[in-house]
């Protein structure tokens, strides 16, 4: 963030702190917690269906939903307002803001909203039929369905989400991407450098993006966080200079190419997998109900050999060869705490994993730098140094559950999962293509290291 824009953050917490509301009953950007500890992050907001006070971000108002806004803030009086913040309250203002530039600035921004956005997840639910596949044609591909049996093929997915992620993830479609990408990286010009953070779960990545995030203002930052990117226009990411997530190759492809910097983290295979199993366990299953994150059920139900011997376990990219997968770019959709059904995972690494181990050696070898979490400082600081960041005096993994379980509201601690022979049977396929790719990237950090 910008100078400007911690004042703005911080003269909003201020008056948040002063209107002495209980903080768990306070909703606010997730950040906002670093400066009101306790506060209910958007993400959560559905858990917490009457708050105290509410805190919205002027650019993130699409994210809530007018529908939403207007629903909690029905109860709760507009009582303060500046140029990045507005916050409804349930005790009477000081002084009313309703007529102030600032706050008349949040109203035009709630107009331009449209509540039909409310009806995605009713939508995705439709069953397709033949309008839904000839209009998907038109609108993905830019062509009429070329026969009745390319018809009759889409009319096998089960509803419109299904259809929408088949025409997304279709040689077709990422053909005509990549020629969108190609018209983009001409405009380019003198444009400035955008850096991609592949963020592969639990390697330690919230650490370093933050440190990335802090060299950013929050208007340049990707708010994706999830492998969703291809959701998004050229123009819409090009308006980006930080993309920081849950992604894998074929998200990143959608950055220009003479635009992007590429750094990632990696861990040890077996170490991770356990850590997921771990962070995933120590999720309150209420939580997991409300987001639908299955796994996060399922690791609550399941012993760690139980868990990994489960067929939509081993079914999802993320765990299985999950460092090997982000690489070749065959994660798929949604989000790494969601199981994936088995029909749907992606081919290209079971069929052929000599080729898929292959291709990730050579675009980890793309990557303008990359760490492993078993040398953490030493990473972030290789990072930061090719990146031309200034690197921090201390540096800190965080979100550890020793450091969060009582403090995140959904989170409590469980006990570290111990690798015994039988549960590292279970996951020796998982990890088969990962070992031999962080036994290469191992050996590449250390001749990185001596080069400094």
């Amino acid at each position: 963030m910008s100078v400007i824009a911690d004042n703005y953050w911080v003269e909003t917490a201020n008056f948040v702190a002063s209107c002495d509301c209980a903080a768990d009953r306070v909703i606010a950007p997730g950040q906002f917690r670093s400066l009101l500890p306790g506060a209910v992050a958007y993400e959560q907001r559905h858990l917490h269906p009457a708050p105290e006070a509410i805190v919205l971000h002027k650019g993130m108002l699409e994210k809530l939903g007018r529908k939403w806004i207007e629903q909690a803030t029905a109860g709760l009086q507009p009582a303060f307002a500046n140029e990045v913040f507005v916050v409804f309250s349930r005790s009477a203002p000081r002084r009313s803001v309703a007529k102030s530039t600032h706050f008349e600035a949040y109203l035009e921004r709630l107009e331009l909203l449209s509540p039909g956005r409310e009806n995605v997840e009713t939508v995705a639910k439709q069953v397709v039929d033949r309008e839904c596949v000839v209009w998907a044609c038109r609108l993905f591909l830019l062509r009429e369905p070329e026969s009745e049996n390319e018809i009759q093929s889409y009319l096998e997915y089960p509803d419109v989400c299904s259809l929408h992620h088949a025409f997304l993830s279709s040689g077709e479609f990422r053909s005509l991407q990549r020629a969108e990408i190609h018209d983009a990286n001409e405009l380019m010009g003198s444009k400035a450098p955008s850096t991609f953070f592949l963020h592969i779960p639990k390697t330690g990545g919230t650490a370093l993006h933050n440190l990335l995030a802090s060299n950013y203002r929050e208007s340049q930052i990707c708010p994706e966080r999830h492998n969703h990117l291809v959701n998004m226009t050229i123009g819409e990411v090009r308006a980006f200079r930080l993309f920081s997530g849950h992604f894998d190759w074929s998200s990143m492809m959608l950055v220009p190419a003479g635009s992007r910097r590429i750094v990632t983290l990696l861990r040890d295979p077996a170490a991770r997998l356990l850590s997921m199993y771990r962070f995933l366990r120590a999720h309150d299953p209420g939580y997991a109900r409300a987001c639908n994150l299955d796994l996060i059920l399922l690791a609550n139900e399941c012993s760690a050999n139980e868990f990994f011997n489960l067929s939509s376990v081993r079914a999802s990219p993320w765990f299985n060869n999950g460092l090997v997968h982000a690489f070749a770019g065959t994660i798929g959709f949604g989000r790494w705490e969601r199981s994936q059904a088995i029909g749907e995972q992606p081919t290209r690494v079971r069929d052929d994993p000599g080729k898929a181990l292959d291709l990730a050696k050579e675009r980890l070898g793309e990557c303008t730098a990359f760490g492993l979490f078993e040398a953490f400082e030493q990473s972030v600081r290789l990072i930061a140094s090719k990146l031309g960041l200034p690197t921090p005096a201390t540096i800190k993994r965080e979100m550890a559950l020793e450091d969060i379980a009582g403090i995140h509201p959904h989170i409590r601690m469980v006990k570290t999962i111990e690798l015994t022979d039988t549960l590292a049977h279970s996951i020796a396929p998982l990890i088969a293509l990962d070992q031999k790719l962080y036994a290469f990237a191992v050996e590449e950090f250390t001749k990185s290291l001596r080069d400094i």
